[in-house]
């Protein structure tokens, strides 16, 4: 019994110790392996931390490549067993307060995670949840996908998230290389236009209400978008248009040659009940081809966002 007494304090202050040891070791030896996911890229790691027996922490990451992205983290947390480290698997991983230039999320949380380890090759399975993203002022979740890391490439199947008041379903094929290239693919239900005008404070050039639905597929590199298709139609019950951009007016009425007070009454109050709008790029330049059809006849507009990417404007 005094034996046992007189040992405890020692393996405490030998745990203590060994983890004062390790902390500067395990933060070189997660740096070494971010740096190797993200070729040619600074990352810096500022500390880990024990929490309880069970769970590691680094906090203060950062994952940048100049012109191309900025990763910041404020805490990575992976909740481990004994048990499931004999068995490759990692019970929970956690980020905490994430940004990706505009894109913001609190929590991202990685469960029921296993780990296969093959010469030359690891793969990783798991499921990934995240409560919430923040796009500026546009929020996208819940979120879900089933995650699987092999031979360098990350995916998300079976993706399933809540979005301007609708639903988007797809998949996500991310390269984890220097250049850092993604293809995505989304099927869209019910989006709100209404809510996408207001989240990205569109009001004063345009007001439309109605929902879409229909596939966006799109690719890139970093922040920056490559291409872009998409086929969206509105749903049966269609909505109402008004569009109150000046600028925009005039444009039109000097490229369609028609009068401007026309084209500011056709555009003011236009209900329609049929809408399609096809997306793509050119040059970097979002396209967006916008047929409309009512009882006042059709409207058809060409809009072009110029430099359009994921940086923050």
């Amino acid at each position: 019994m005094k034996r046992l007494i007189v040992g405890i304090p020692i393996i405490i202050l030998v745990i203590l110790g060994s983890g004062i040891f390790f902390k500067p070791a395990l933060t070189f030896f997660a740096t070494k392996a971010l740096e190797r996911a993200f070729q040619t890229s600074d990352v810096h790691i500022a500390s880990c931390r024990f929490a309880g027996l069970k769970q590691l922490a680094f906090c203060d990451i950062r994952i940048r490549k100049l012109e191309s992205f900025d990763i910041k983290i404020k805490q990575a947390v992976i909740v481990n067993s004994l048990s499931s480290l004999l068995n490759r698997r990692i019970l929970k991983f956690k980020l905490e307060d994430v940004s990706f230039g505009p894109l913001a999320l609190k929590e991202l949380e990685l469960s029921h995670i296993s780990i296969h380890i093959a010469p030359r090759k690891v793969q990783v399975l798991g499921d990934l949840s995240i409560p919430q993203i923040k796009y500026q002022k546009a929020k996208i979740g819940p979120l879900q996908a089933k995650l699987k890391i092999d031979d360098k490439v990350l995916y998300l199947d079976y993706l399933r998230a809540q979005i301007f008041n609708g639903k988007a379903d797809g998949q996500v094929a991310l390269n984890l290389d220097k250049e850092m290239n993604y293809q995505v693919t989304l099927n869209f239900t019910g989006l709100d236009i209404d809510r996408f005008i207001r989240d990205f404070d569109l009001e004063e050039r345009f007001q439309m209400t109605g929902a879409l639905s229909g596939e966006v597929s799109l690719r890139g590199s970093g922040a920056t978008i490559q291409q872009i298709q998409g086929d969206l139609s509105t749903s049966q019950a269609g909505g109402k248009l008004t569009i109150t951009d000046q600028r925009f007016l005039d444009n039109l009425a000097r490229t369609s040659r028609q009068p401007l007070d026309i084209l500011v009454e056709s555009f003011k109050n236009y209900y329609y009940n049929i809408g399609i709008i096809k997306l793509g790029m050119e040059e970097g330049d979002l396209i967006l081809d916008v047929r409309l059809d009512g009882e006042a006849g059709m409207r058809h507009l060409n809009i072009m966002v110029h430099e359009f990417n994921l940086r923050r404007r």
